[in-house]
């Protein structure tokens, strides 16, 4: 039911799984109150796709021409209709969104879901693809830089998954999911202890 789902968020949430995580949750509370997930997991040790393809994003800082890049998204768009999910063309796709944007950037444009021009065309409207940015807070992410703000290190990477996909992402998923259905989500991964000194076996 679509309209149980638009109940309970209050703000877009841009991950389609949050209807299969719904499903799920909804189908464990007939059984069971408390349930452990494998969230973290993924951001402590860099189970992303991302972190297979971030050596390219450099690559693709260049300053292309704004038809180069019109071009390069058309192509993602064609890419992803005739592409199964996750698959090499749909990656492909994915990387082409951030042609010309920072090093810093990239990760975020491999993540959506649409492009701008796509974006522009179901609203309607003519939004800059950087003016989506500029309420987001980086404060964090970037005090937990360990150079410069607008590097791409492996570690950097790591930083804006732990401290802007997992909290605004993936954790409103499952706390919204759970808590619908009544069910207490545990996730073993993100215990300080456990995750900090994860962590810091992974920069050893």
């Amino acid at each position: 039911n679509v309209e149980e789902l638009f109940s309970i968020i209050d703000e877009p949430l841009n991950d389609p799984s949050f209807v299969s995580t719904f499903a799920l949750f909804k189908e464990i509370s007939k059984k069971y109150k408390v349930s452990i997930g494998g969230d973290g997991a993924d951001e402590i040790f860099c189970g992303y796709k991302n972190f297979d393809i971030y050596k390219f994003f450099p690559l693709l800082e260049f300053k292309f021409t704004k038809n180069i890049i019109n071009n390069l998204q058309k192509l993602s768009e064609l890419i992803n209709n005739k592409s199964r999910y996750m698959n090499s063309s749909y990656l492909l796709s994915q990387l082409y969104k951030g042609a010309g944007k920072s090093k810093f950037l990239q990760s975020y444009y491999y993540l959506s879901t649409f492009n701008i021009n796509e974006i522009n065309k179901m609203t309607n409207s003519n939004i800059q693809s950087d003016s989506l940015f500029n309420s987001f807070n980086f404060t964090k992410l970037k005090k937990n830089h360990s150079s410069k703000y607008d590097d791409l290190s492996f570690v950097n990477l790591q930083n804006q998954f732990l401290n802007f996909y997992l909290p605004n992402i993936i954790m409103q998923k499952i706390d919204r999911s759970s808590m619908y259905n009544s069910v207490e989500n545990r996730s073993p991964y993100l215990d300080a202890v456990f995750s900090d000194l994860s962590l810091d076996a992974i920069k050893i």
